[in-house]
């Protein structure tokens, strides 16, 4: 089947727009409406974003689909024109991810093939992918963070050991040199996207608190979201920003975990934690507010 003839299915589609979707990189099913929702698949050497309408149990008929624009993600569905198999990797059903296999018998009917539980999971506050690799996925941000401090080891449900204490330096040469979980691109988080993982259990001043200032009334330490984040310390965690009231730009800016603000730490003498991240989130930059001290 030439992409000539896919192509030109477009003008046979239905031409209804698709929903804006919360999360522009999810595959989801929605049963209420027994629409399968795609919004990035591989097929023909070029993205696109499709819909499939389940016309009889586990049957499903294209529906409409349009050119991806945009960045796709590191893990999306992908269909083989020679074999007729769709493949789609992590598919949300309400709370819960499926691997799944689909394969066209023709006209662009499509039937489940195969089906397993992903190796994901969806946190109870529903912001963040639970991965089986020691990483978590923000939904928001759609940033990937190691669930364990450096120095940790993520052992399939907790991380043991300490975190290491280094220099804001030796942090970024280790991000850079870090391989984990079949990835290597691992990074210091700028300031505005460690703000991200504040959590204030309070809500006080916000429940994702990226104020810069500290949390109030009775919070839980550390603050992060521990079911995401687990067996992590009360810690000051690294940055990649420095510190812009400081002109030697000697200094740059940390967030502590105890109390839930920004600070900033000297970069080539003080001895703090590290959290590596990777992707790209497009963060519109924060005002520089340094929340009160240090610890």
């Amino acid at each position: 089947m030439s992409y000539r003839y896919f192509a030109s299915l477009l003008l046979l589609c239905f031409t209804k727009t698709l929903s804006a979707q919360t999360e522009p990189h999810r595959s989801v099913y929605q049963p209420t409406q027994q629409l399968l929702k795609l919004a990035v698949v591989r097929a023909f050497e070029r993205f696109w974003t499709v819909e499939l309408k389940e016309f009889s149990p586990s049957q499903f008929q294209l529906q409409s689909f349009i050119p991806f624009s945009g960045t796709p993600p590191d893990v999306y569905p992908e269909f083989n024109a020679a074999s007729g198999i769709l493949t789609i990797p992590d598919l949300q059903v309400e709370d819960t991810g499926w691997n799944v296999t689909l394969k066209d018998h023709g006209h662009w009917q499509f039937k489940i093939v195969s089906y397993h539980g992903a190796e994901t999971r969806i946190a109870a506050d529903q912001r963040y992918i639970i991965h089986n690799d020691g990483t978590v996925t923000d939904r928001v941000t759609g940033l990937q963070w190691m669930r364990c401090s450096l120095g940790q080891t993520w052992t399939g449900q907790h991380c043991i050991g300490n975190p290491l204490r280094l220099r804001m330096p030796e942090a970024a040469y280790e991000a850079f040199n870090s391989r984990f979980a079949g990835k290597n691109d691992w990074r210091l988080p700028s300031i505005d996207e460690l703000k991200t993982l504040i959590y204030c259990s309070t809500g006080v001043p916000n429940r994702w608190n990226l104020s810069g200032r500290a949390c109030e009334g009775d919070f839980q330490r550390p603050t992060l979201y521990l079911e995401a984040f687990p067996d992590a310390p009360p810690a000051v965690y690294w940055s990649n920003t420095p510190l812009k009231a400081d002109p030697g730009e000697d200094y740059t800016l940390t967030v502590s975990f105890n109390y839930g603000h920004v600070y900033y730490s000297y970069f080539n003498d003080a001895y703090e934690a590290a959290r590596f991240v990777r992707g790209d989130a497009k963060l519109a930059e924060g005002a520089e507010v340094v929340g009160g001290f240090k610890e």
